[in-house]
């Protein structure tokens, strides 16, 4: 197995790197690995967190296939498995899938993408080795269905095994197989993926349910989004001003995962964008490499930042109305209407009339008072007040003509 020198840059340049200082040197920049010598330097390296590599599946999903089509569907259990769309493994990457780790990444953008999708999916089978997993079991269907399984177990000798039967075709599956009964562990591996991969443009199942939402998601409903021109096929990204976001920021994932948010200095306050990209990250997967490839992406949203507009200014909260005259007139309304409801209509209207501040005015406490208890006025009393304020005679309302006596007409 031989392979050009580079700098260390992420998991499997860092693997790479160690293992070249112990290499068998093949000329200016070369060394060749011992696979021997190479299997145990891999079974040494753990995540940060053992449960992430379901985090590395993800990410070689969002590679496999056509760019932007990935799909993975993951069943976290005591046997947790995950079914990737759109990669076919052929006998002999089956029989090494560790080899990926140290193979050279070919130019072409589509042999690109699928070295780096089975490069990660080593990674994960190794990373749920090293965390404790009993086995990983890979099997893969090709074009035509036919299926090719092999178990992977630590210090085991890896035999690839013919199924009977057709699978579905350009899909493999992962599975990985605990040891026992295990509640903490697939529990960990949900809340992983719910909270680092909600953005993702790949498409997620879990448990029967996708749980991405894209890009668009991570910016508010009513913001006015710009569109970052990223280069490479897959890569996405948006820009937009959020008011009292604060600092400029950039929130990167990486192939569906989220991985960092990073500062932007020189931008403008509340400027806010979202990336979902092929970069680099060093052994924590936490921390993106500062390369070509990130200055390439850094470049392009500063670049949508200049054509990003202003966000909108708030629009100004209705003044509140005065309190006092307005609720006794409310009060004073409701009061008349009980009186139209309860008292006999020509009585009522008299009542009405006599609204006022003079002498013969209705107190509207009493009114209500009265009302609700069902003591309505005499129509003897009613006639008096009118008189008082009206002038009418025999209780003949002023406006209708209706007098205390016409009940009944």
């Amino acid at each position: 197995m031989e392979r050009e020198t580079s700098e260390a840059d992420d998991t499997a340049e860092a693997i790479v790197d160690a293992l070249a200082r112990e290499g068998e040197a093949v000329g200016a920049g070369g060394f060749r690995l011992d696979p021997a010598q190479a299997r145990v330097k891999l079974g040494a390296y753990q995540l940060d967190d053992p449960n992430a590599y379901v985090l590395l599946l993800v990410e070689a999903a969002a590679l496999a296939g056509e760019p932007g089509r990935g799909r993975i569907e993951v069943e976290p259990g005591s046997t947790t498995h995950a079914r990737i769309f759109g990669l076919a493994l052929t006998d002999e990457e089956l029989r090494a899938p560790f080899d990926a780790v140290f193979a050279s990444l070919p130019e072409a953008p589509a042999a690109h993408r699928r070295a780096r999708a089975l490069q990660l999916l080593a990674l994960a089978t190794n990373a749920a080795l090293a965390a404790g997993a009993s086995a990983v079991v890979l099997e893969s269907s090709d074009a035509e269905g036919v299926r090719r399984r092999i178990v992977v177990e630590n210090h085991a000798e890896l035999e690839l095994v013919t199924r009977a039967g057709r699978g579905p075709p350009n899909q493999t599956s992962f599975r990985l197989i605990g040891r026992g009964v295990e509640l903490s562990r697939p529990r960990h591996e949900r809340e992983l993926i719910h909270g680092r991969c909600r953005f993702a443009s790949t498409t997620i199942v879990v448990d029967d349910e996708p749980i991405n939402l894209g890009l668009r998601a991570g910016l508010p409903d009513d913001a006015r989004v710009e569109t970052i021109a990223l280069g490479g096929p897959g890569q996405a990204g948006l820009a937009a001003m959020i008011e009292g976001s604060g600092r400029a920021k950039l929130v990167v994932l990486t192939r569906g995962v989220l991985s960092e948010t990073v500062g932007l200095d020189g931008c403008r306050p509340g400027f806010f964008a979202i990336v979902d990209v092929d970069l680099r990250k060093d052994l924590s997967q936490r921390k993106l490499i500062r390369d070509a490839a990130f200055a390439a992406v850094e470049a392009a949203v500063r670049e949508a930042h200049d054509r990003v507009p202003a966000a909108p200014e708030p629009e100004p909260e209705p003044e509140p109305e005065p309190e006092g005259e307005h609720d006794e007139l409310s009060r004073a309304h409701l009061v008349l209407i009980l009186a139209l409801v309860i008292l006999p209509i020509p009585l009522g209207l008299i009542l009405i009339s006599m609204r006022g501040d003079g002498p013969g005015a209705v107190d509207l406490d009493e009114l209500e008072r009265r009302c609700r208890a069902g003591e309505a006025p005499s129509c003897d009393e009613a006639s008096v007040r009118s008189e008082g304020v009206g002038g009418a005679k025999s209780g003949a309302h002023p406006n209708t003509g209706w007098g205390a006596n016409d009940r009944g007409r």
